[in-house]
């Protein structure tokens, strides 16, 4: 986990659904990010954690059979970011390395400020080194935050020298052809 800005408490995490069933405890926010008519995500009840739930696909690209997210969808994720500032954050998905990360990647991009999207990438990457981030999530993001593509751009430079990152995209584009 990383601690952003000065505040001991403050810090965003990225975990998959099930590192997210064993250790959402202990967060002021968690997001929780699954697949369109998902029947078995988590639900927490407790006075202490507030949950927030999206549906939407892991897909990079709008149209086809998959639900992809929504600008308000990741409008509503940006408030979220804005509202727990200060706090500590978990963001979850299934994988915990996709739409989560590009959820993490929103955030910190917003949190940062113009011009900070690469330190954005990079505290990102610090978090979840995993991460393949989900491309309309960051379109939508661009967009939301006008950045003008600086968003998009910060994270695909971070692929462009990352073979692992690349292989997984490349293997997430034609499972997205193939619908």
């Amino acid at each position: 986990m990383l601690i952003i800005g000065s505040a001991q408490d403050e810090f965003i995490a990225v975990k998959s659904l099930k590192a997210a069933r064993d250790g959402w405890i202990g967060f002021d926010g968690v997001i929780t990010i699954e697949d369109a008519n998902f029947a078995d995500g988590l639900r927490i009840q407790s006075e202490k954690t507030r949950q927030m739930v999206f549906q939407f696909d892991d897909t990079d690209r709008i149209g086809g059979q998959a639900f992809a997210p929504e600008l308000a969808q990741i409008r509503r994720i940006l408030e979220i970011g804005r509202h727990y500032r200060g706090k500590r954050l978990l963001v979850h998905c299934f994988q915990g390395q996709s739409r989560s990360a590009g959820a993490a990647l929103a955030i910190l991009a917003d949190r940062l400020g113009v011009g900070r999207e690469k330190e954005a990438v990079d505290q990102l990457l610090q978090i979840c080194p995993l991460a393949v981030c989900n491309r309309v999530v960051l379109q939508h993001a661009d967009t939301l935050l006008s950045r003008n593509g600086a968003i998009m751009s910060a994270w695909q430079a971070y692929e462009n020298t990352n073979d692992k990152a690349a292989g997984v995209r490349l293997l997430r584009g034609l499972a997205d052809q193939a619908g």
